[in-house]
């Protein structure tokens, strides 16, 4: 899914493979099979399903292989992708254990928890990248040690400041986002309602059935459905908006600081101009700076997501898979291309 359409030109400058293919068709299906073989294991544990469903359905998993090609097809008339994908399932787990998929849920129900553990994967990508950024912010912080520059206020001469004080925004900010995506990442729950939210397949088995599903997939259990009300894919996004906005902050203070007859920072490798071979630009600068507003402006888009009518919303679901996968890739590419800048700058000569 790449960010600015089906155009290599631009993949390198713009898009991040690896938290792309934790929202892609691969990923996603491991997902969609994850969740079946849990409920299974858990209708099971609950009297649910047959005696030896959950190992049965764990086993053939192992050698399912879907057909995206049907599946894509289908999802264009049913506008979800779970109904055949259920179909293909148990038509090969066979008659004696079909019945132990998906019985109970609901489209919503693997679909969101996909989705959840789409986003826990890709905060496991963007933390250890925010460590190389530390780690990297830390160097130029040695390399910055005694030296001066001038402070600004309203981009206007203020007072001579620290070198490091400046680095030293840049580092609180991103702590700070840090812990609010541990903070999300370890709340995400597994979604479980049923038809209309009220888990009433399972009778009085609802709660125990979803804490197994839960522990299963290393998500938090909840004591009801999330199906019309959709904070927690918000307060992610947030943070992902937030964390692309500091980097942006970073990014645009630098672009500002190697400017010629500046020279707080230089930049070992710079973009090439075609009309001007001396001028060295700051395209990793301005392109976080790009990314943050990208981001920034879709965080209003998952709000509107939140919008979903009634017991479930199509229009707003949907949107949510249009947002929040790209939003996440904007996050993955800004940490990237941080830690590249971070690493190419030099303190001048004083």
């Amino acid at each position: 899914m790449p960010m600015i359409g089906p155009n290599a030109l631009f993949s390198n400058l713009l898009d991040d493979k690896e938290v792309a293919d934790a929202f892609g068709e691969a990923a996603t299906l491991k997902h969609y099979i994850a969740f079946e073989v849990a409920l299974a294991y858990a209708l099971e544990k609950a009297g649910l399903a047959e005696t030896g469903a959950g190992l049965a359905v764990d086993q053939l998993a192992g050698t399912f292989q879907p057909d995206v090609a049907v599946i894509a097809q289908k999802t264009s008339e049913d506008g979800v992708t779970i109904p055949e994908f259920v179909r293909q399932f148990r038509a090969h787990v066979g008659e004696t254990y079909a019945k132990a998929i998906h019985t109970g849920a609901t489209s919503q129900d693997v679909m969101d928890t996909a989705t959840v553990l789409s986003l826990k994967e890709t905060a496991g990508i963007l933390s250890g990248r925010i460590d190389q950024l530390n780690a990297a912010l830390r160097s130029l912080c040695e390399q910055a040690s005694g030296v001066e520059i001038m402070g600004r206020t309203r981009m206007q001469a203020a007072l001579p400041i620290p070198l490091t004080a400046r680095i030293d925004v840049w580092q609180r900010s991103i702590a700070a986002i840090t812990q609010t995506l541990d903070e999300v990442t370890t709340s995400l729950p597994v979604q479980l309602g049923g038809a209309v939210g009220t888990r009433h397949a399972f009778g009085d088995k609802g709660q125990e059935i979803t804490d197994e599903i839960a522990g299963r997939l290393g998500l938090v259990s909840s004591s009801s459905c999330w199906h019309a009300q959709r904070d927690i894919l918000v307060r992610y996004a947030d943070v992902l908006s937030r964390l692309t906005g500091s980097l942006a902050k970073l990014g645009q203070d630098v672009a500002l600081m190697v400017q010629q007859g500046v020279d707080e920072l230089t930049i070992r490798s710079g973009g090439s101009s075609s009309a001007m071979p001396h001028k060295r630009n700051p395209v990793k600068a301005e392109v976080l700076v790009s990314l943050g507003r990208y981001n920034a402006i879709h965080l209003s888009g998952m709000h509107q997501a939140v919008i979903h009518e009634q017991e479930r919303s199509g229009a707003a679901w949907t949107l949510e898979w249009m947002i929040l996968p790209s939003m996440c890739m904007a996050a993955g590419k800004a940490l990237s291309l941080s830690v590249e800048l971070v690493k190419s700058l030099d303190v001048p000569k004083t």
